[in-house]
C-alpha cells in the first residue's frame, strides 16, 4: 500500500506565514529584530577551535530575555534546556548543524535535572561551572552520570588545591581561563596533564593569551581571538501539547509499555516531529525510523526520552504552529477512518500504516514544505 506524501490544508482556514527560504537557512533576523510577538526564539555560540583551525565543538547559552513568549520560564535549569533545545532541534530545521560536541554550562539545579540526562556523549559535554560546589550529592550525580556514558569538562578551576578537583576522575576536559594571573596557568595544566585531562583554554581574546596557553601544550582554544560570539535566531518549531508531556511522564513514571507510551504521544504531531528528530540524533546506526513508534521508543531509552519529555515543558510548549498542528490532527484521524472504512484489514496493519502516514507528515522534510509552500 502507498501513502500520499500530504493532503491538502483546508484552504478555508488560515495556514502558517510563508517566510522567505533563506530564513530558514541563514541568519533568519537579526537579534534586535527578535520581538515578542514573533515566533522566533535564540541562543548564542562560540566555536571551540583546534590547533590546526578545525572546530572541535560549539560552546551554547541561551540568555533570559531570548524567549518570544512573555510567560516562558526563565529558571536556572530552564536556560539550559532551552538552548540544548533550540540548537539540537530547531536549529537542525532551519538547517544549521552544528559541528562536533555541544559544550553546555549546568549549574547546580540543572545538573540534578533532566538536561544532564540528554546530554549524552554522543550529543556533547557537560561544562561544571564555578557554581558546582564538590559536595558529596553532586559528586555522586556526576558520578552516576559518568558511568551512563556523560563526558564532563571543569570550567572555572584557578587552583590546583581547589576541591573542585575531585570531578577530575569523572571528567574529559578542564577549561583553562587565559585572563588568569599567568603563575597559575603553568600548575593547573601540568595538573590536568597529571590527572589526563584535556584542557581547552577559554577567554583566549588576543594572541598574546593563545601563544602564552600553546607554550604549555593547549591545542584547544575558545575565546575572541580564534571565533567570535555569535547569536542564531530561529524560527521555532510548533509547541507541544503540555497536557500531552504531563501525560507520557506520569506513564513513564508508572512503567508503561512503549505501546501504551506511543499511543499518548502519537497525540501530538509537535512532539512527534522532535521525537524523529531526537531519533535520528540519538539513533544514527539505525536505519531509517523504526517500524512502529514504539520502537523509536525504545531506542531512544527511558533517560533520554524522560529527560526530554521534562526539558520540553519549559523549552517547547507555545502557541506558534497551532494551525499546522490543527491540520495534521485533522489529516491523521481522516486517514485513520479512510483505513477502517476500507475493511479487510488487520488492526497491527492498520496501527503500521498510520504510523508510517504520520511519520511522514511530521517530518522536518514535509514540515518544511508546508512552511514555504502553503496551500
Amino acid at each position: 500500500m502507498t501513502f500520499p506524501d500530504t493532503i491538502p490544508f483546508d484552504p478555508s482556514r488560515p495556514t502558517l506565514p510563508k517566510p522567505a527560504r533563506d530564513a530558514w537557512f541563514a541568519s533568519l533576523a537579526a537579534p534586535e529584530d527578535v520581538a515578542a510577538d514573533n515566533p522566533f526564539a535564540c541562543f548564542d555560540y562560540q566555536e571551540i577551535v583546534g590547533e590546526d583551525g578545525r572546530v572541535f565543538g560549539h560552546d551554547l547559552s541561551v540568555s533570559d530575555d531570548d524567549s518570544p513568549w512573555p510567560h516562558a520560564s526563565t529558571s536556572e535549569a530552564s536556560l539550559p534546556a532551552k538552548a540544548l533545545s533550540h540548537a539540537l532541534l530547531d536549529a537542525s530545521v532551519a538547517g544549521f548543524a552544528t559541528s562536533g560536541s555541544l559544550f553546555l554550562d549546568l549549574g547546580e539545579s540543572a545538573l540534578m535535572g533532566p538536561v544532564a540526562d540528554v546530554l549524552t556523549a554522543r550529543i556533547g559535554v557537560i561544562n561544571l561551572t564555578v557554581a558546582v560546589a564538590a559536595d558529596a550529592r553532586l559528586l555522586m550525580r556526576v558520578a552516576r552520570l559518568h558511568a551512563r556514558g556523560q563526558r564532563f569538562c571543569i570550567d572555572g578551576l584557578r587552583d590546583p588545591s581547589d576541591p573542585r578537583w575531585h570531578f577530575a576522575p569523572y571528567s574529559d576536559y578542564i577549561k583553562l581561563d587565559a585572563s588568569a594571573p599567568p603563575d597559575q596557568l603553568a600548575p593547573l595544566a601540568a595538573k590536568a596533564a597529571e590527572r589526563h585531562l584535556a584542557v581547552i583554554g577559554k577567554r583566549v581574546d588576543s594572541m598574546d593569551a593563545h601563544r602564552r596557553l600553546c607554550k604549555l601544550g593547549v591545542t584547544q582554544f575558545q575565546g575572541l581571538f580564534v571565533s567570535s560570539l555569535v547569536t542564531r535566531p530561529l524560527l521555532t518549531l510548533p509547541g507541544c501539547d503540555a497536557e500531552v508531556l504531563v501525560q507520557l511522564k506520569r506513564l513513564l513514571r508508572d512503567r508503561a509499555s512503549p505501546q501504551a507510551v506511543a499511543e499518548a504521544a502519537a497525540k501530538d504531531p509537535a512532539l512527534m516531529m522532535r521525537l524523529l528528530l531526537l531519533h535520528e540524533r540519538y539513533a544514527p546506526q539505525a536505519a531509517g525510523a523504526p517500524e512502529q513508534l514504539a520502537g523509536l521508543m525504545v531506542a531512544l531509552g527511558v533517560n533520554v526520552l524522560g529527560g526530554w519529555l521534562q526539558l520540553l515543558r519549559s523549552a517547547a510548549c507555545h502557541a506558534h504552529g497551532a494551525d499546522w498542528v490543527r491540520s495534521v490532527r485533522q489529516q491523521t484521524l481522516r486517514y485513520r477512518q479512510h483505513l477502517i472504512g476500507v475493511g479487510g484489514q488487520r488492526p497491527e496493519a492498520v496501527d503500521m500504516a498510520l504510523w508510517h502516514f504520520q511519520r511522514r507528515l511530521c517530518s522536518a522534510r514535509h514540515y518544511l514544505k508546508t512552511v514555504n509552500h502553503p496551500v
